[in-house]
């Protein structure tokens, strides 16, 4: 079976979710069945490809359709599952009833549904238009002053792009149940009948082995996340921290956040005004040994799909905690027995929960090992079986 796969960027072990699970996938799906993959990528970027797939492709935006219609082609191309793309979705249906090639056109939904009001902001278009030179900054400033008008069109096509999609796919695969009734409503779809659940599998290689918990776990919270505000709320960790600080039961831990982002310099200028203790922004570092060592994680974003840094961490029996702000949230965590849900954005009972593990070892010990347990339901051969 011949696979194409489509994200915005290339698929690197170094990327995001979306394109860091495609690559599980995809890996799997090659070395257990056997399967051929493709897959294409509208951003340009000079990476090396990856060794599970034929060939990797860059597609011009501006010569899309034509371009991956020679891709199907050319490659007898059986399924193409697209990472999110609604556009590339509608085009698939089109090139296979003008080429009638019997290509199954799958969309994969890597997001809370109706997400992408958050995509297409101002704060975009500014940075557009500071990236931009010559002819394309001058479109950029264009575009930034009919903000307005760009911004209506965007929020009143999206719904209809959902739609559309839903319409010109085979199955939509979201990553949760819960988001099923969200995708239909906010598309103002007829029936569900097109729908099926598969989760991220895991994306780190290495669970830990119950009998090296004790000498390699540390008196550290972690953090791994894109730092940014609007999504991760990044802000919240370092105002949750800042309190957790005043309690004597911290005392003996610290805080390590890996990641890059926009908003990293005003989170750095938020820890020295505020003269918030014990805590390290590390950059971007392969998170792994830090899982290692990490004993409490810690995620305050406002929406995720599935999100990998969870299950990363209880891979390493990195006992997390998170707000109850994602559907998901649920498939991962059993509140009190492997991490902790808080009420979206209780800010005291996530600070008393930290402070609750910190001092107790034994419950520690207890959540982190359950955490070992649970996290086994998303090995890659499994998600492989699914697909």
């Amino acid at each position: 079976m011949n696979l194409l796969f489509y994200t915005a960027f290339k698929i690197t072990p170094t990327k995001g979710g979306t394109e860091h699970t495609s690559l599980t996938v995809a890996t799997e799906l090659h070395k257990k069945y056997g399967c051929k993959c493709w897959a294409f990528h509208l951003v340009d970027e000079k990476l090396p490809d990856c060794e599970c797939f034929e060939k990797q492709y860059y597609v011009n935006g501006r010569r899309l359709k034509k371009e991956l219609r020679d891709i199907i082609v050319n490659n007898k191309i059986d399924v193409v599952l697209s990472q999110g793309g609604f556009e590339i979705t509608s085009y698939v249906d089109e090139i296979r009833k003008e080429e009638d090639v019997p290509v199954q056109n799958i969309l994969v939904h890597h997001f809370t549904p109706g997400w992408e009001v958050n995509f297409g902001t101002k704060i975009d278009y500014i940075d557009a238009y500071k990236s931009r030179h010559g002819l394309k900054k001058l479109k950029a400033l264009v575009k930034l002053c009919l903000f307005p008008y760009y911004r209506h069109r965007y929020l009143s096509n999206l719904p209809i792009m959902y739609r559309k999609s839903y319409e010109a796919a085979d199955k939509v695969v979201l990553l949760t149940k819960g988001y099923i009734p969200m995708f239909q409503e906010y598309g103002k779809l007829p029936d569900d009948k097109k729908f099926c659940v598969i989760p991220n599998a895991l994306s780190l290689p290495d669970i830990l082995d119950k009998s090296d918990y004790e000498s390699t776990k540390k008196n550290v919270v972690l953090v791994v996340s894109r730092l940014e505000e609007i999504q991760k709320r990044i802000s919240l960790v370092l105002k949750i921290w800042e309190q957790v600080t005043k309690d004597d039961r911290s005392n003996d831990w610290e805080l390590l956040i890996a990641g890059e982002g926009i908003y990293k310099e005003q989170y750095e200028e938020y820890v020295r005004s505020h003269k918030i203790p014990r805590m390290k922004f590390l950059g971007r570092v392969s998170p792994a040994p830090y899982y290692t060592e990490a004993s409490i994680f810690m995620m305050t974003s406002r929406s995720e799909g599935f999100p990998l840094t969870l299950n990363e961490a209880m891979q390493y029996g990195v006992i997390p905690l998170a707000f109850d702000s994602f559907a998901s949230i649920r498939d991962i965590i059993n509140d009190g027995e492997n991490g902790f849900i808080i009420p979206e954005m209780d800010m005291d009972t996530y600070k008393e929960k930290v402070l609750t593990l910190m001092e107790d070892a034994d419950l520690r010990h207890r959540m982190a090992m359950n955490a070992l347990d649970s996290c086994r339901r998303y090995l890659p051969e499994r998600i492989g079986e699914m697909w």
